[in-house]
């Protein structure tokens, strides 16, 4: 006698492979936290860019408050979730100066928000150059704020639970977009932006499509299962797009812990502008000014405030 099974033999079948979504998807629950510090100089001789002090400064602190921490964001330079922001002033900060620095923590880096914090506080009181008697100048922390996209709100209070509501989901910034058509958008530089196309540094006004390339890079460094097809897509609508503005190449130096010396780095300053229907472009345009853009972001580089006109 014969036993012939009545369901059909299974063959094995691959490891079901994760799903790409599209952009809208993966960035509508994205967490970014942005919080800008007001301090005040007290003795301090540094530069008006000075972002870079900052890098140099709290990734020393955090290293020795939080070595994990340190390794899983501030080591990751070619993806680092992280950004620093500080404006580009045009004379040194001195004693008794306001100045401001933000910092912006993307996905998993939030989880280690505290300890970051305690590398800011640590980090000011050991800025800059020796001054007077032997001391190193510092910067006192007065204020601290969150900032979102329909503005900024003091935090008074750094518990666990504040920080956790600190977290912006990436999809207010997508949401937070005008809908009427747009004519032209214009992106003023407020820190150097520093983008390379085939492996060189662009000099000039870049196109519309080279800047959004930088953008949906910068999202895939962040988010990789972001739809990469869905961009490329994007970008072939791009092309239609005209550019207009003023811009110029600055160099910059910073001091490297490192190599003991002054390193040359720049990008372009002044503002871009962009002519066309660009109604589908701006939601990436404005999470860009969130994401940073181009080269050297943990440096403070590749920051923009968006302007649209009707």
């Amino acid at each position: 006698m014969r036993w012939i099974s009545t369901l059909p033999e299974s063959t094995p079948q691959p490891p079901p492979t994760a799903a790409v979504q599209s952009l809208e998807e993966s960035w509508s629950t994205f967490p970014i936290v942005r919080l800008r510090f007001t301090l005040r100089s007290q003795g301090l001789s540094i530069p008006a860019f000075h972002a870079s002090v900052w890098h140099g400064m709290i990734g020393a602190r955090l290293r020795e408050i939080d070595p994990l921490a340190y390794l899983a964001i501030w080591e990751k330079e070619q993806s680092a979730p992280y950004a620093l922001r500080a404006p580009i002033g045009p004379t040194k900060i001195s004693d008794g100066d306001t100045l401001f620095v933000e910092i912006t923590l993307f996905g998993q880096a939030i989880a280690h928000l505290a300890s970051v914090l305690a590398a800011v506080d640590a980090a000011s009181s050991s800025l800059g150059q020796v001054v007077h008697q032997g001391q190193r100048g510092r910067a006192i922390i007065e204020e601290i704020y969150s900032v979102t996209p329909t503005g900024i709100r003091p935090v008074r209070l750094l518990s666990e639970t504040e920080l956790s509501a600190l977290q912006i989901p990436a999809g207010t910034i997508l949401q937070a977009v005008p809908e009427h058509p747009t004519a032209a958008v214009r992106l003023i530089l407020d820190a150097p932006l520093r983008l390379k196309d085939n492996g060189q540094f662009i000099t000039q006004h870049p196109s519309f499509t080279q800047l959004l390339r930088r953008v949906f890079g910068r999202m895939r460094q962040l988010q990789p299962n972001s739809s990469a097809q869905q961009a490329k897509e994007i970008l072939q609508h791009a092309a239609s797009i005209t550019h207009h503005g003023s811009v110029r190449w600055m160099t910059l130096d910073r001091w490297s812990a490192r190599q003991k010396q002054n390193m040359p780095f720049g990008g372009l300053v002044g503002f871009l502008e962009y002519h066309g229907a660009l109604e589908e472009f701006l939601p990436w345009l404005a999470l860009g000014a969130w994401l940073h853009v181009g080269g050297k972001s943990t440096f403070g580089f590749g920051t923009y405030q968006l302007q649209v006109a009707e």
